[in-house]
């Protein structure tokens, strides 16, 4: 009988009855069930089960004639109806489109952070529904409600209408009163008080800020946070025995049951099975140190620092596995590792790049074919790739091969939008009518290069600008750029007329953080339409006359750049430090020195949370004179940009001499951002901005500072590029004011 269960037969007809929402032909292709094909009976009764699983068929009844080596194979299908509307009734207090929505979430960490549909509104018009669809649609719609506060609602269906195939859906609701958690209650802990605990839990008691909503799915998390509270503070056997959820009208109370346990401190530690490391380095990785109160954390700490050491030096399938010994109130450990197979990286595969060539892509990457693989050379790498500033996402997997000893790694990456187009018109009173066209495409081809310009025309205004940058140089990492320019700036207190050219040179030194850059730039600069409270300066004179300056000068550009990525990065720091030389033996009308430095810092919390600090400093001298600095490389601070100061105007702080901004020799910012991710290309921020600038480093006072704060957000935008708003109240601009200030880029 078995025998004859698990052979093959061909089917020699097949006949489906009570097909009438579908055609026959779909059920044989659906099925498989089809004359002339081999078949066995486990693969009839799984056919019949996806058409129930799949909701075609309520009921499906099948009968097998045998014919020696053939079947004859006669099916009775009760099939499900179609969705033809569904109707929800009852439903005051969340609307219709909030219900039938999909649910998305943000997944992921670090670089693969992400919006993702988590779950789908399980029906649809037109889908075949069954009660076990209609079951899973009510704890969808249930779900819904206990997000917003009515985790009590009741939901029931029923069919209406029905007419041949088609059945409306109608989902009565009774959403019931909006229930908030009342109170938590914690039995069994004598070490830390219900308030310290509770602070852990996503389901906390409304109160100031707290939404007091029931958050189910959170429950189960919520005790394990506890657990993870008390062991790691030394319970290493506490546990959350049980907990209980009760309603008595509007209000829910929890009450949970732990059990704390004895308190443990952390022993000895002894390695076995370590051949490649010494005892005595994987000691120093190990964080969870004698003597010391037993934490969890450090224990898990101390073993990923050990399996990344190994996972460094290509030992990807090392494994290790504490085992703890308990005598009185010490905890001693036996940590045993397999090291096994050194494995060597057998092939880099690049996938989803539909623009960016793959050479740009593989000069960016630590991890090469037939070199031994390494954790933080990946890490690297993918940091690289995100660096670029080209794709959304960066992802990073390895398969095995035949041999145990190699690996194939791939990098995925999502091509996004990194050009940046303006095409427009403006107009005023003073300039007219002016039309400009503005591009900067920095993955030009999909080579890397950047390539930008910008045509403005107008009865006013005639601005040409281009520049062009190859980032890599003979197959190194060593850039090349160049930009011509004919532009004209009005600024508040005069108008600033360019042109020249620029040529620089950047490598990277010593490692992939750092990089040393020069700079060649030869100009002339017009000032034009300087009030006359300026000409009347005697330290000016020179500077107003309103005749061509030329000016050659050299850069040299320290910088030092961490960030895990150039935009909306969660980690890392950036330090730069600029030289310019104007003058003396380059020739030239200027003769002056400046010296800026720019210092800022990132810290995460659960990256979302975002704490930037930044300082910059610089000051600027002339050659043989303090008349030697021309008025336009004087220090003016206002607004956004790389010398902004939010919540006053643009250029409108620093030292004033018969009521105009002279600019300062001499300035000094600091600024503090708290952001919030919402998402890879999207921030929120809270800032504090405190500056100066001062004529000379005698009149210098480091805390008398313009101060600034405000709320802002930054998106990046196809086409547009980086774009922000912030709206910034000056404390000290003119007894105190609001000023909304928009930004392209960002300031660190």
């Amino acid at each position: 009988m078995l025998i004859a269960f698990l052979v093959s037969f061909v089917i020699r007809t097949v006949s489906f009855s009570g097909a009438m929402c579908n055609r026959t032909d779909f059920y044989r292709t659906f099925t498989g069930l089809r004359e002339d094909v081999d078949i066995s009976y486990p693969e009839i009764d799984k056919a019949i089960k996806d058409l129930i699983k799949h909701n075609f068929a309520e009921q499906v009844r099948v009968r097998a004639v045998r014919n020696g080596d053939s079947l004859d194979i006669y099916l009775y299908i009760t099939e499900n109806p179609r969705v033809d509307s569904i109707i929800f009734k009852g439903n005051r207090k969340v609307k219709t489109s909030e219900l039938t929505k999909d649910r998305t979430k943000e997944v992921g960490t670090g670089e693969n952070t992400e919006e993702k549909v988590i779950k789908r509104f399980p029906l649809h018009r037109g889908d075949p529904v069954s009660d076990a669809l209609l079951e899973e649609t009510v704890a969808y719609i249930k779900d819904i409600y206990t997000e917003k506060g009515y985790p009590y609602a009741e939901i029931s269906y029923s069919y209406r209408n029905r007419k041949g195939c088609l059945t409306d859906v109608v989902f009565e609701i009774n959403e019931g009163p909006k229930a908030r958690i009342k109170k938590v209650e914690i039995f069994g802990n004598t070490v830390f008080k219900d308030k310290k605990l509770i602070a852990k839990m996503k389901n906390k008691p409304r109160g100031f800020l707290r939404s007091g909503k029931l958050k189910r799915e959170e429950l189960q998390n919520d005790m394990k946070k506890i657990e993870e509270y008390y062991r790691n503070r030394g319970y290493m056997n506490a546990r959350v025995d049980s907990f209980k959820v009760d309603r008595k009208g509007k209000d829910i109370y929890i009450r949970i049951y732990i059990t704390e346990g004895k308190k443990y401190y952390a022993g000895k530690v002894r390695f076995e099975g370590n051949k490649l490391f010494k005892s005595r380095l994987l000691n120093l990785l190990w964080v969870l140190r004698p003597k010391a109160v037993y934490s969890q954390k450090k224990l898990e700490k101390s073993l990923e620092n050990i399996q990344s050491l190994y996972a460094d030096s290509g030992y990807i399938y090392a494994t290790v596995y504490p085992r703890d010994s308990v005598r009185g109130d010490t905890v001693d450990f036996i940590v045993y590792i397999n090291e096994g197979v050194r494995v060597r990286v057998r092939k880099v595969n690049i996938k989803g790049n539909t623009k960016t060539f793959d050479e740009v892509i593989r000069r960016e990457l630590y991890l090469f074919p037939g070199e031994y693989f390494s954790r933080k050379m990946a890490i690297r790498s993918q940091r690289n790739l995100y660096y670029l500033n080209y794709f959304s996402n960066v992802s990073m997997d390895f398969s095995e091969t035949s041999d145990s000893s190699q690996i194939d790694v791939t990098f995925k990456v999502e091509e996004k939008s990194t050009g940046q187009l303006g095409l427009g018109a403006t107009y005023s009173e003073i300039d007219g009518l002016s039309f400009y066209f503005q591009i900067q495409e920095p993955n030009f081809l999909g080579r890397g290069q950047t390539v930008g310009g910008i045509v403005e025309y107008g009865a006013q205004r005639r601005n040409v600008s281009l520049n062009y940058t190859i980032p890599w140089i003979g197959g190194k990492r060593r850039s090349f750029s160049g930009a011509v320019y004919y532009t004209t700036r009005y600024l508040p207190s005069y108008t600033e007329q360019k042109e020249g050219f620029s040529l620089g040179y950047r490598q990277r030194i010593i490692s992939d953080f750092n990089y040393l850059g020069y700079g060649y730039t030869l100009e002339r600069v017009t000032l034009k339409d300087i009030p006359d409270e300026l000409k009347s300066l005697p330290e000016f004179e020179e500077w107003t006359q309103e005749k061509p300056v030329l000016t050659s000068a050299i850069t040299l550009t320290f910088t030092r750049d961490t960030r895990d990525r150039s935009f909306n990065a969660m980690n890392g720091e950036r330090t730069v430090v600029t030289t310019k030389l104007a003058g003396g033996p380059l020739m030239g009308d200027a003769n002056f020195g400046k010296l800026t430095v720019e210092r800022s810092q990132l810290f995460n919390y659960r990256r979302k949370i975002i704490l930037a600090l930044r300082g910059f400093t610089g000051s600027v001298v002339g050659l043989y004179a303090a008349e030697d600095v021309p008025f336009n490389e004087r220090f003016f601070l206002g607004d956004v940009g790389a010398f902004g100061l939010r919540g006053y105007e643009l250029r409108s702080v620093g030292p004033h001499e018969n009521g105009v901004n002279v600019g300062g020799r001499v300035f000094l910012i600091g600024t503090m951002e708290l952001r919030y991710r919402f998402s890879e290309s999207t921030y929120g921020l809270l800032f504090f901005d405190a500056g100066n600038a001062w004529k000379n480093s005698s009149y210098m006072r480091p805390f008398v500072l313009k101060k600034g704060a405000g709320i802002g957000i930054r998106m990046e935008m196809p086409m547009l590029g980086i774009v922000g708003f912030d709206l910034a109240y000056g404390f000290n601009n003119n007894g105190g004011k609001w000023v909304p200030h928009i930004q392209f880029g960002t300031q660190f």
